[in-house]
């Protein structure tokens, strides 16, 4: 069994959490396995007890071990949606981030596309049909309609055999409707528009053509605002900075 080396830093957790995961790594320990206990992890590493129960802590909430009481600290089996959902919390704040991942989820709905529109069965186009009438209804009542827009978006793929792509679209969905307050709001023009590609889009999917549907799923990406709202400067002006993507 390899052993942890002291820490030559600043004792902070996210240093002991760093090592605990190389531990881990380095030993190939199994879900189930068992960690040294606290007093044996400060003692190699040269640390006192808090920064190890503090990065015992963060690894918890990232679940990659769990803690039983009286028993001790074991490597738990991580699952994709503690990893995205993780990761899709580390992006609320940082507005460049999110609109890079708005590029990176239209990138895989247009290659996953043809083999959507091969698995397009008549009850996902029913569902469909009901999401666009549904955006067109709140639309016209003047309320928001990103919920029934992110849902047709998934049905779209939901036949593709990919449950991870899946699970990544509801990252977006999640990102998309937390992350709205870092953007100047869309024009009326530009909503109006973007309903009109969604039903454009519809009828290519009616027809079953790959190629109308790609043109057409490419103009339902309304174009981010080309100026993210950023927190306040030091002297009160507004801090602006060119985001060029969509969404």
């Amino acid at each position: 069994m390899k052993k942890l080396k002291p820490l030559n830093t600043t004792y902070r957790y996210r240093a002991v959490q760093d090592a605990l995961r190389q531990y881990i790594i380095e030993n190939r320990l199994q879900p189930g396995d068992r960690l040294p206990s606290e007093n044996e992890l400060a003692a190699q590493l040269n640390v006192s007890r808090n920064p190890i129960r503090e990065a015992i802590k963060g690894l918890e909430a990232l679940g990659l071990v769990e803690v039983r009481v009286g028993l001790g600290v074991f490597v738990r089996a991580a699952s994709i949606d503690d990893i995205l959902t993780n990761f899709a919390y580390s992006l609320l704040f940082d507005g460049r981030s999110v609109a890079e991942l708005y590029e990176i989820r239209q990138r895989l709905e247009l290659s996953y596309a043809r083999e959507a529109v091969k698995q397009l069965t008549d009850e996902t186009l029913a569902e469909i049909e009901q999401q666009v009438a549904e955006m067109e209804r709140l639309h016209r009542e003047g309320q928001d309609y990103h919920l029934p827009d992110l849902a047709l978006h998934r049905l779209l793929f939901q036949n593709v055999g990919n449950a991870t792509l899946l699970k990544l679209f509801d990252i977006f969905a999640t990102l998309y409707l937390n992350t709205r307050h870092m953007f100047d709001a869309e024009s009326a023009m530009m909503k109006a528009d973007d309903i009109q590609a969604h039903k454009d889009l519809l009828e290519a999917l009616r027809q079953r053509d790959p190629d109308l549907v790609i043109e057409r799923l490419k103009r339902t990406y309304t174009p981010l605002p080309a100026l993210m709202v950023a927190p306040q400067s030091r002297n009160g002006d507004r801090v602006e900075a060119s985001i060029n993507g969509k969404v």
